[in-house]
């Protein structure tokens, strides 16, 4: 009876002790994964951060067609709040017949816009004869004076517009307020919207 005795409490024993380890273990467990739970999610926190930074990032360049009277014509890419003058330079600089003084170089770039540089000799051969300059002070083009070329800067102002509006001009007088633009046939709302800034008469 004695030595069964002590059989028993030596296995009571083992059997407590054996449940604390297990205890033990699934703590340790538990402990583990919240640790790696977290730290899972502060690598994808950190993911979505940088996503913010792209998405504030993106439009901070704008793409503009340079044509015209420059050393290298062509489609080029710039930061954001360049200048006509930054674009020039991107394409090589003027060519040495380029009307520089004709040019808004000061104008702030607008994605997606051709910008064409005329020359000397196409403000002589497209002008109206009028003699004064047709760009005011602030860059702003003068509809009643400017030529075909010096048109042709302005946003969706082709060839065939230009000479449209100097057509109008010869047959019905000069413009008497800039949305009298509008009157020309091809010019809208829409157009008329993204050139009055840059237009004015005098």
């Amino acid at each position: 009876m004695k030595y069964g005795s002590i059989r028993i409490g030596l296995i009571a024993a083992t059997l407590v002790l054996s449940c604390s380890l297990a205890s033990c273990g699934l703590e340790e467990i538990n402990a583990g994964g919240g640790s790696t739970f977290q730290e899972e999610n502060t690598e994808d926190s950190g993911f979505d951060d940088m996503s913010g930074i792209e998405d504030e990032t993106a439009g901070s360049r704008v793409t503009v067609h340079i044509a015209g009277a420059v050393v290298h014509p062509g489609v080029y890419e710039l930061e954001a709040g360049s200048r006509l003058t930054d674009a020039v330079k991107e394409a090589g600089g003027f060519c040495e017949d380029a009307a520089e003084g004709y040019c808004n170089l000061a104008a702030e770039l607008e994605d997606g816009r051709q910008y064409t540089i005329p020359t000397e000799s196409e403000l002589k051969e497209g002008g109206n004869g009028e003699g004064p300059e047709p760009y005011a002070a602030d860059g702003k083009l003068d509809i009643n004076r400017a030529g075909v070329s010096e048109l042709m800067t302005l946003a969706g102002i082709g060839e065939s517009r230009a000479k449209a509006i100097i057509a109008y001009r010869e047959e019905h007088g000069s413009f008497a307020k800039i949305e009298d633009i509008m009157k020309v046939s091809g010019i809208g709302e829409g157009l008329y919207g993204n050139i009055k800034d840059e237009i004015m008469i005098r």
